[in-house]
C-alpha cells in the first residue's frame, strides 16, 4: 500500500462562507461607506423569492451561525481536509447586478474581504475570485488582482443573470486574460431570479435557447450545464486551446 492510499488526500472543492452585508460595505469605497445606513436598508445583491431557510425547505436544525476563519478551521482539522476552496453565497448573483460600477464594486470588495477574513488566516482556505462580467476589461482586471495580489486560484463566472451567455465575444477579453494568468475560471450554480434565456440576442444561435436541462429532486438549483454548453457553442474552449488573442 502505497503512502497515498494510507493517507488520501481530502480538498474540499466547493465550500462557502457566509458573507453578509454588513461585513462587506465595510470594504466597499467611502461613497458607499458614507451611506451605510441607506446602503443597508435593501440588500447588496438581488436575491431570488425561494427562501431557503423557511421551515418547509430548510430541514437543519435552527441554530443558523456565520462562521468566522476560525470554526472553518477547526473543521478543516476535524475532517483532516488538506484545504478548501472558497465561494461566495449570497453574493453568488453577482450576475444580475445592472449597474457595471457597482458590479466592479462589489467584487472588488468581496474578494478584498475574503482575503483578509479567510485567505490571509490559514493556507488551507483557497479562494476564487468573484468577476464583474458587466465590464469584461474590469473583470479581466480584477481576475489578475485577484491572482497575483489575492493568490486566489481564478475566478467566478455567474451562472445567471448576465444578457449575454458566457460564450459571447463580448466576455473573451476575461477567458484571454485567465488564459495567460494560467488560472481557473468556474460556473457555479444559483437560483435563477428570471428566465434569462429571454435576454439573448436575435442573432444568437438559436440552439441556445432550446438547450433546456430538466433538473430532478437533487438539482434544485439553476444548473450548470447550460452556461457550459454556451461556452462551447460560443467557441470560447476551442479559440483558448489554440492560444487565440
Amino acid at each position: 500500500m502505497t503512502n497515498r492510499q494510507r493517507n488520501p488526500r481530502i480538498i474540499d472543492a466547493d465550500g462557502h462562507v457566509r458573507e453578509t452585508d454588513e461585513e462587506i460595505i465595510e470594504y466597499m469605497s467611502a461613497a458607499y461607506r458614507n451611506r451605510r445606513d441607506a446602503m443597508l436598508y435593501f440588500p447588496l445583491t438581488p436575491h431570488h423569492g425561494w427562501h431557503r431557510s423557511i421551515p418547509a425547505n430548510d430541514f437543519r436544525p435552527s441554530d443558523f451561525r456565520v462562521p468566522d476563519w476560525r470554526e472553518w478551521a477547526s473543521k478543516l482539522d476535524e475532517g483532516n481536509f488538506e484545504l478548501t476552496v472558497l465561494y461566495p453565497t449570497r453574493f453568488m448573483h453577482i450576475g444580475q447586478i445592472g449597474n457595471p460600477p457597482y458590479a466592479v464594486e462589489l467584487c472588488r470588495a468581496y474578494n478584498d474581504y475574503l482575503h483578509d477574513k479567510f485567505l490571509s488566516r490559514d493556507r488551507r482556505f483557497r479562494g476564487m475570485a468573484l468577476l464583474p462580467l458587466q465590464d469584461p476589461s474590469a473583470a479581466a482586471k480584477e481576475l489578475r488582482r485577484a491572482v497575483n495580489k489575492c493568490g486566489m486560484l481564478g475566478g467566478i463566472l455567474p451562472a445567471d443573470g448576465l444578457p449575454l451567455p458566457l460564450g459571447h465575444r463580448q466576455y473573451w477579453p476575461l477567458f484571454q486574460e485567465a488564459d495567460r494568468l494560467g488560472c481557473a475560471l468556474s460556473i457555479h450554480s444559483c437560483n435563477s431570479l428570471r428566465d434569462n434565456d429571454r435576454y439573448l440576442q436575435p442573432n444568437e444561435a438559436p440552439v441556445q435557447q432550446h438547450h433546456v436541462f430538466r433538473p430532478d429532486e437533487q438539482t434544485k438549483k439553476s444548473p450548470a450545464r447550460l452556461p457550459r454548453s454556451r461556452l462551447r457553442l460560443g467557441r470560447v474552449l476551442n479559440e483558448q486551446d489554440r492560444g487565440a488573442s
